[in-house]
């Protein structure tokens, strides 16, 4: 048996996860050329993964697709070989080899003496996903280019690529650990951006057997400032380039470097995971990269501290996965096994460790952990909920793990019932203090969140360039009695919180934003956001940019009365077409928090097959400030049950 990472590091372990197979007959394949699951077996451990979908690569050439609906389909991207690939914003781009050349004998030489010798042309590729409509054939290829970096540079070294969340960098890396990039001028989805690309030389590799091998390359972007971090077995370090693409800043970070698949960025934190066998290391792509003497440190835990070897890693949410190779305990024709772990980093405890049968890889897929083992077997981890995971820990009485699980998922009932039994439980204990301090945070806890909703229900109902926080204060006075000098810092702090949703889109999925009258008037705020498509739901405002961008415009009034679900269809088409295109789009009322969240929130009941409360709790979650009227919310319940029932027919 190996040994669990909770025992390596002192930590907790729970099974807050189930590991469970993905049903064989409900895979369902097609592609240009062939049948999907009989090459299944020969995808590499390139993985590129999306909301809705993740890309595999083929050793042969080959690029898969699958759906969270477990549709597969691929098409052949290189005739002989792909080496990597990457995805953003609809947009892949890929390195391989179509063919190799066989050079003739020099004519110096006799031929019959002299052995053919082969090169290898390296090619760049590029693909529009959003355009891959058909089962048959493949996406359209934008770009099709050999590598070519100089005379004094060996193309043949390309290894990986990179391009950037916004679409302006692109980044080759040679296994030397060179790299060289090409800066876009103008979105490079247009059919012309890719010709004749001029790479220029980023950071090159003096001395290979210090430097290390290349194991990955990452592009962040801070503002108008562009990261670009090089990852070798030995050692990491990341440049800083302009919006001209000139280098500002050369840093050589503290990790000492890892293999292949053992790091990972997360686009939503801004975040870089390096791990070696002895420790992962964190680092924050933000400000700090850009400041003399910053940066170059990264937070640290020793997770694989034990381990044969770090096999590969994931984020997901906060949690790290990881597989590591360990040496079995007990006689076994296998003396090493695959284990996989799943740790929550802020509160220093494993939610799942089992050991693998077999070598396995782990990719995200509809928000879920996903593993495809050298079989080609498909399986999911399904996380517990919070509800079930506060029970297990209550039961075992680990208060301060369920205080962190609860406010982390804004369960602030839970939260309040939980510190009402941490005050039970030590007063049983006889620890009067504290457990009078826990009675105090949930009477606090109901106070807080009495301020909260009153203050939403003040600055929801008034223009907030007509008042002032003298205004809301004294309005807050009159509705609700409390002491403001007390909670005059937490006061204030909800009212900028409640102030930046109401004044900033919500970002509720990577192509969808929901915002206000003023997000959508605002030029600069929407071309910052990539947006082409905007849902307008009011009667009252009008379309800013009629030419600039792609509008349906529901005419409804914030009214309990008013019928919305009828243009539900029409909004979904309109979202569905946004996305497909690889656009973004904004969805907008007047203050972005009734009819317009109850319309992003249909959307992704009918998406994604959630239930009300689901969509609900999800979208509330990346925007706390909405408030769908009476009358929406009997609707979406309305709406719940015709999908349901439309489901049930197709079953």
């Amino acid at each position: 048996m190996a040994n669990s990472i909770a025992e390596l590091v002192g930590w907790r372990t729970f099974n807050f996860y189930r590991l469970l197979p993905f049903p064989a007959d409900s895979l369902s394949s097609s592609a240009a050329g062939g049948n999907a699951s009989s090459g299944i077996e020969l995808i590499s451990s390139e993985f590129a993964s999306d909301e809705d979908f993740v890309l595999f690569g083929g050793q042969k050439g080959a690029i898969f697709c699958m759906t969270k609906d477990l549709e597969i389909r691929f098409f052949k991207a290189f005739r002989q070989k792909l080496i990597h690939f990457a995805y953003s914003q609809g947009l892949l781009v890929a390195i391989g080899v179509d063919e190799e050349v066989i050079a003739a004998p020099s004519s110096s030489l006799s031929a019959s003496n002299l052995p053919s010798q082969n090169t290898t042309t390296i090619l760049l590729k590029v693909w529009s996903l959003n355009q891959w409509h058909g089962a048959v054939s493949p996406p359209p290829c934008k770009f099709s280019g050999q590598l070519n970096f100089g005379r004094k540079i060996d193309a043949s070294l390309a290894n990986f690529v990179a391009i950037s969340e916004k679409l302006n960098v692109i980044v080759i890396g040679l296994s030397n650990s060179s790299l060289f990039y090409h800066l876009f001028l103008n979105d490079p989805r247009r059919n012309d951006c890719f010709i004749a690309p001029k790479w220029v030389k980023l950071g090159e590799s003096t001395n290979p057997a210090k430097d290390g091998q290349l194991a990955g390359v990452v592009i962040g972007q801070v503002r108008n400032l562009t990261i670009v971090w090089c990852i070798t077995d030995k050692t990491v370090h990341s440049y800083a380039l302009n919006s001209e693409g000139n280098l500002l800043k050369t840093i050589m970070h503290d990790a000492k470097g890892c293999e292949r698949k053992c790091w990972h960025y997360s686009k939503t934190t801004n975040q870089l995971i390096v791990a070696s066998r002895e420790m992962v290391y964190f680092y924050d792509i933000n400000d700090d990269c850009l400041e003399m003497g910053g940066g170059e440190n990264g937070r640290c835990h020793a997770l694989g501290r034990g381990s044969d070897k770090v096999l590969q890693l994931l984020e997901k949410d906060g949690q790290i996965a990881l597989v590591t190779e360990q040496e079995t305990q007990i006689q076994s024709d296998n003396k090493r096994v695959n284990v996989l772990s799943v740790l929550d980093i802020e509160s220093r405890y494993v939610s799942f460790f089992c050991p693998m049968p077999s070598p396995c890889h782990i990719f995200t897929l509809g928000g879920e952990i996903c593993l495809l083992n050298s079989e080609g077997m498909f399986s999911k981890l399904v996380e517990e909920s919070v509800e079930n995971k506060l029970d297990i820990l209550l039961k075992n009485n680990l208060f301060d793990l369920a205080i962190n699980i609860a406010r982390r998922g804004k369960s602030e009932e839970m939260l309040k019932s939980i510190f009402m039994k941490y005050g039970d439980y030590l007063y049983t204990k006889g620890d009067f203090d504290n457990s009078l301090k826990q009675y105090a945070n949930a009477a606090q806890l109901e106070t807080e969140q009495r301020i909260k909703t009153a203050l939403k229900q003040i600055m929801q109902s008034v223009d907030l360039d007509d008042v002032t926080s003298q205004d809301i204060r004294r309005r807050l006075s009159e509705q609700i009695s409390v002491d403001q000098r007390r909670y005059k810092e937490f006061i204030d702090h909800q009212m900028l919180v409640i102030l930046g949703q109401l004044d900033r889109p919500s970002k509720i999925l990577d192509y969808l934003y929901l915002g206000t009258e003023w997000n959508a008037s605002n030029w600069e705020e929407l071309k910052a956001n990539g947006v082409q498509y905007i849902l307008n739901v009011t009667k009252e405002v009008d379309n800013f940019f009629p030419t600039q961008f792609t509008y349906l415009k529901i005419w409804v009034s914030d009214e309990a009365t008013t019928e919305l679900l009828m243009h539900w269809q029409r909004t979904y088409d309109f979202i569905k077409e946004a996305k497909e295109k690889g656009a973004k789009v904004l969805v907008h009322c007047k203050k972005g928090i009734s009819r317009s969240a109850s319309t992003v929130i249909a959307y992704a009941m009918k998406a994604y097959g959630w239930g009300l409360d689901e969509a609900l709790e999800y979208v509330k979650r990346k925007r706390d400030c909405i408030t769908p009227n009476p009358g929406f919310m009997e609707q979406l319940g309305t709406f719940h049950g015709m999908l349901q029932a439309s489901n049930n027919r197709h079953l």
